[in-house]
């Protein structure tokens, strides 16, 4: 999912957001995330210009998974856009509707991504950068005859002389959001690894953060505190 520069253009691209809405530029989106439960088939996000040039837009839907702890992208048709192109005018709002297109069986939730991409409307002038925006917005989706959602994680610490690998596996049906990450060691010294999102682990995944540590204790005995989907959790590691 590249983009492609222009010497008029610049792209900015967000792939990972903690609010309920997202500003740039003159787009706002709400809200950031969906979960489609067993029995849902639709839900809709808002694009609305808060700016004062016309904006257009495409909308894609990618599946998306995890390997070798890194975020992999297809293309698929399991989640339908309508409309698929946007063109807002300052002030104006689109409802768009999100689809779901399989009533796949399983027993894992599945996860997509939701791209959006603002695309150059051609009017500004011949001596002015365009900001042109991507957006990617995370879709889960729970299965037909999907039992109750778990997240179940393995939490490892991985030392090295100049930095230290944060590794987390998640064993459960569904996914994880790891945010407000802080580190306490056998000493009860405490470390900020990360004030906001750092990420997201799916379900049978595995994913790895280079992260800026203290001297960490030998013993077994340090901790890790962090928001999991918004609810605060304590792992030893």
């Amino acid at each position: 999912m590249a983009c492609r520069l222009s010497p008029l253009f610049i792209c900015s691209f967000i792939w990972l957001f903690y609010s309920s809405q997202l500003y740039g530029g003159g787009l706002q989106v709400t809200p950031v995330t969906l979960t489609f439960n067993p029995q849902q088939n639709s839900a809709g996000i808002w694009l609305s210009n808060n700016g004062k040039e016309p904006i257009q837009a495409q909308v894609r839907t990618f599946l998306w998974y995890q390997k070798n702890s890194s975020n992999e992208l297809v293309a698929t048709r399991d989640i339908i856009i309508s409309p698929p192109m946007i063109k807002l005018n300052p002030n104006e709002q689109q409802l768009v509707r999100v689809i779901r297109n399989n009533n796949i069986m399983g027993s894992e939730e599945l996860a997509y991504r939701l791209s959006i991409n603002e695309l150059p409307t051609g009017q500004n002038s011949s001596n002015k950068l365009q900001f042109v925006l991507h957006y990617s917005l995370p879709i889960f989706v729970q299965p037909l005859n999907m039992p109750s959602a778990t997240v179940f994680l393995e939490w490892q610490l991985i030392k090295y002389p100049s930095k230290n690998t944060l590794i987390v596996h998640n064993n459960g049906n569904s996914h994880a959001q790891l945010s407000n990450i802080h580190f306490i060691d056998c000493k009860g010294k405490h470390t900020i690894i990360n004030s906001g999102l750092l990420g997201y682990v799916l379900p049978r995944s595995t994913m790895q953060w280079e992260v800026t540590l203290p001297e960490v204790c030998s013993k077994p005995n340090n901790t890790i505190k962090v928001l999991i989907n918004g609810e605060q959790q304590t792992y030893p590691i």
